[in-house]
């Protein structure tokens, strides 16, 4: 590689200032001709963000059993209404002939006692209709979660846009991973694709796990658009709780001394400085690097390697300085 690196770059006296022998710190110099000539390409670092993310899976859930809870829920309050109204005609009748009784009307003791039985028997098909309620409530809130239950017992927006497909349910699950909080917002897809993700809210941890998949659960909604009762799908959950701003470096940038990434960066046009990476986060995209590096920086993204060798050539003594 070294030598075919010194057979691309063929320095002469014009090309190359013997004076200035190449080092990690000053540099390596390298006319415009040879650049052209050994292919070497520069590029104008742009400013960027990124937001570190782990790959997971999701579900998209079956609703109908949430439905079916509030379908129940309201039978029995309907239920319970008309025990109400049964309950209050009672107690009403009891305190009619109560006083009746009290002012020595023609009333006996177990008409009395008839009016009584029949406002206990009514306030306790009120209180069994109430306990029902509790018992259901309490049945859903072990499989689903007290946030998602009280959700389809109330009436909010998002009722509304589930109950109505207009958005789905989505049980992810960070499979082996270490959440120091969960995000308020996740990225999904059903086709593995990163760039044309849709956005999902958090909503609440889930009740139960994945039968699937091992790990912790939670969660989240989407718009419906695309996604369908008991479809996979790919989710990215944000490590971070903000994007951090960078520059991204492209692969081929990257050359390797000493056990540690370094990109050459051009000074005035034919300077040449190693600089080594240290902050930053290999992606997708590419290397995204938090520090050291700034937008507007002239990079080489091609002859990187061949630089490197040139580099170091000089540190091999020639044969006519050997005493």
């Amino acid at each position: 590689l070294i030598q075919e690196s010194t057979d691309f770059f063929n320095f002469d006296d014009d090309d190359f200032d013997d004076s200035h022998r190449p080092t990690a710190m000053a540099g390596l110099r390298v006319t415009e001709r040879i650049q052209a000539r050994s292919g070497i390409r520069v590029q104008q670092l742009a400013a960027a963000h990124y937001q570190q993310e782990i790959k997971t899976s999701g579900r998209v859930l079956d609703l109908q059993p949430l439905l079916d809870l509030r379908a129940r829920m309201h039978e029995i309050e309907a239920q319970q209404r008309v025990a109400r109204i049964a309950l209050d005609t009672a107690q009403k009748d009891f305190e009619r002939l109560q006083a009746l009784y009290r002012e020595a009307a023609n009333i006996s003791g177990r008409e009395l006692q008839q009016a009584r039985l029949e406002r206990e028997t009514r306030a306790a098909e009120v209180q069994a209709a109430a306990a029902q309620m509790e018992d259901l409530r309490q049945q859903y809130v072990q499989a689903w979660g007290v946030e998602l239950t009280d959700l389809f017992l109330g009436d909010a927006d998002l009722y509304r846009d589930l109950s109505g497909r207009q958005a789905v349910l989505i049980l992810v699950t960070a499979s082996d991973q270490q959440l120091a909080s969960v995000p308020a917002m996740a990225y999904l897809s059903p086709r593995a694709d990163r760039a044309q993700a849709v956005q999902a809210h958090y909503l609440a941890p889930a009740a139960s796990a994945d039968p699937q998949i091992q790990g912790a659960t939670y969660y989240y909604h989407a718009p419906a658009a695309g996604l369908r009762t008991g479809m996979n799908v790919d989710v990215w959950l944000p490590m971070e709780t903000e994007a951090r701003a960078g520059v991204f470096v492209p692969p081929a940038a990257i050359v390797w001394y000493g056990d540690r990434p370094w990109v050459y960066l051009v000074t005035d046009g034919e300077n040449f400085v190693r600089t080594g990476l240290e902050d930053y986060v290999v992606t997708r995209h590419g290397w995204f690097v938090r520090s050291g590096l700034e937008p507007g920086a002239q990079l080489v993204t091609g002859g990187a390697q061949m630089l490197l060798s040139e580099e170091f050539r000089w540190s091999i003594p020639d044969e006519d300085d050997n005493p």
